[in-house]
């Protein structure tokens, strides 16, 4: 329709009808986006110095490079980390213990105490945290932090909706893979080889799980279980959208951002308890988008090296691979 101004001029008006826009069109949008976006470079981590192994430990770590990565991502110290002994292996910690990787921490951004909603979706896959590879761990984490910063509170079947455990060939660790058209986060660090070999254990406690999950905690390492008939909220659409709308490329999780988020998340669920860390000014940088408004809205028909692989086919499902 158009109609003609006083100068003679002929103005087209454009009449948006409800359900006009193709409700792909956002995710498409996105994969197109994700091309054209230079993605940043990986945070610096401490360099590990050439100690000499500890004499009959299984692993790498060594305990002055602990304290350097305690120090460098600010764990607290009430988290006890003990190295492995002679006959200890990555897959059986002792009791009391779960197995943790320097990568975790230092290359996935990992935080103590880990969120009951991370030990919740590992259980329903079975599987101990330590099982997962390190872009499988980047995916919660990237997810479990955008969903702090738009004052959003994810639950296991959001996560469960948005990524699946895809067995590593020859071994019994897993990667979570993005669902088919549910990616969130690209571009992962692609020097992760032999990451395994720095393992040490963490005593599971109040300190380095959040209490009202130890009890389900999964620290000895299980076999993979695939749900056939995943969950699919009525609002996980509306909830990927929104987290994809800010920066999607693991270089942007600086580990500054993450605490910043951690300590946003903390400040709302406990406002009286006292953050560590973070000042006030930081914390107030976040505004929480209001995602109950969104989905009313949603509902209305009127309303290091950084490798930036392409998502692959693997078992009908979307993933980066580790190399």
């Amino acid at each position: 329709m158009s109609h003609a101004t006083s100068n003679g001029e002929t103005v087209v008006k454009t009449k948006f009808v409800a359900h006009s826009v193709d409700p792909k069109e956002p995710d498409v949008y996105w994969m197109v986006t994700c091309g054209q976006v230079v993605p940043p470079t990986d945070s610096w981590s401490p360099p590990k110095p050439g100690n000499d192994r500890v004499a009959g430990c299984p692993s790498y770590s060594h305990p002055s490079y602990l304290e350097v990565i305690r120090h460098f991502c600010r764990v607290p110290d009430a988290v006890e980390f003990r190295l492995p002994r002679a006959g200890e292996r990555a897959d059986s910690p002792p009791d009391g213990y779960f197995t943790c990787n320097e990568a975790h921490l230092l290359c996935c951004r990992f935080w103590f105490p880990i969120p009951e909603v991370i030990v919740q979706v590992l259980n329903r896959y079975e599987l101990s945290i330590s099982q997962l590879m390190l872009t499988g761990l980047q995916h919660l984490v990237g997810i479990v932090v955008l969903s702090y910063e738009w004052g959003m509170i994810l639950n296991d079947d959001c996560l469960e909706a948005l990524l699946a455990p895809v067995a590593v060939p020859k071994s019994r660790m897993c990667r979570l893979a993005p669902r088919p058209r549910m990616g969130i986060i690209k571009g992962f660090a692609s020097n992760t080889h032999s990451f395994w070999e720095h393992f040490f254990f963490v005593r599971i406690d109040s300190a380095s799980v959040e209490e009202s999950c130890i009890l389900f905690f999964r620290s000895q390492w299980g076999r993979k279980e695939t749900n056939i008939h995943p969950p699919f909220p009525e609002d996980i659409l509306t909830v990927r959208n929104i987290v994809r709308g800010g920066t999607y490329f693991w270089g942007h999780f600086s580990p500054e951002r993450v605490r910043r988020a951690v300590a946003y998340n903390r400040s709302q669920l406990q406002p009286d308890l006292p953050v560590e860390g973070e000042s006030e000014t930081d914390i107030e940088e976040f505004v929480p988008y209001d995602i109950l408004g969104e989905r009313e809205r949603s509902r209305s028909p009127k309303k290091k090296q950084i490798s930036v692989e392409d998502y692959g086919a693997v078992d009908g499902l979307e993933c980066l691979s580790d190399e």
